[in-house]
């Protein structure tokens, strides 16, 4: 069974990615939750094998989330999926640096359950040597 967190404001997006993941999928497990802090809050406890990551929240936006799971130990090495409907060039490339992709909403449900049994099989560490520049872009990139 592979254990998925959907994170998204949009109560509809979430649950409708949910069900059709679900159809597709019987043997996902996908828990959808509506706020970054309740994701951070749901993975002090539990474990996931992928993460599809909404940007555009309130509250807690999704690069926040993002830092915050790299700062923890348990939750650094849980594969990252920016899943959101931001289609500025920025964010979609430096989606693709941290995360395993960076996906726009409306993508076939076909092709994201795909991307995502690939991305659990494959997925992408993040270079040491990076981690700075990662950190510091991250810092830069919340502030704005």
């Amino acid at each position: 069974m592979k254990k998925i967190l959907i994170v998204d404001d949009s109560k509809f997006i979430g649950l409708t990615t949910k069900r059709s993941l679900e159809e597709l999928e019987p043997n996902y497990s996908i828990l959808y939750v509506d706020s970054g802090q309740t994701c951070l809050d749901i993975l002090k406890y539990n474990s996931f094998d992928i993460m599809l990551l909404d940007i555009e929240m309130p509250g807690m936006n999704g690069w926040q989330v993002y830092k915050r799971l790299r700062e923890n130990k348990k939750m650094k090495s849980i594969p990252v999926v920016f899943y959101t409907s931001k289609e500025d060039n920025f964010s979609k490339s430096f989606g693709r640096i941290l995360g395993n992709a960076y996906l726009e909403k409306g993508i076939g449900m076909k092709e994201l359950k795909d991307r995502i049994d690939f991305i659990i099989k494959n997925p992408v560490k993040i270079d040491e040597s990076k981690e700075k520049i990662i950190e510091e872009s991250l810092d830069k990139l919340i502030q704005q």
